[in-house]
């Protein structure tokens, strides 16, 4: 037992990309969001892109309790936010490197899925879109 607590990093073979969602048995990953987004990215306004998720509907609140996360979020990597009538409703994947840019002022990319263009699957509207 006392190698296994010591070494457990070794046992874990999951990481971000298997973060999921599941609803009526349809599970969807952040990979499976990352992939269909592909590598664009657009600047957003951190502070302006938290407002308006802390302002949807239904949506969980950013993180306040976990200071140590946030000081340690690296900015270089995107944020994944969904977007729905033109307003940011949730924080997909970073949370705390979201709150970390408003707290510093700094700038930020993201990834945004846009669940108003028909493109985007149906799937994805249904899980994260604010009307259910």
């Amino acid at each position: 037992m006392k190698l296994l607590l010591e070494n457990w990093r070794k046992f874990i073979t999951e990481d971000w990309r298997d973060t999921s969602w599941e609803d009526d048995g349809e599970k969807i990953t952040i990979g499976d969001v990352d992939d269909y987004l592909g590598d664009k990215t657009i600047d957003i306004v951190p502070s302006d892109v938290r407002d308006q998720v802390l302002k949807s509907r239904g949506k969980p609140r950013l993180p306040t309790t976990s200071q140590d996360r946030i000081d340690k979020a690296d900015l270089s990597f995107p944020i994944i936010v969904a977007m729905e009538g033109g307003k940011y409703i949730s924080v997909l994947d970073g949370n705390h490197r979201l709150q970390r840019a408003v707290d510093e002022n700094k700038p930020l990319e993201a990834k945004v899925l846009d669940l108003d263009d028909i493109n985007t699957p149906e799937n994805f509207k249904k899980m994260f879109g604010g009307v259910r």
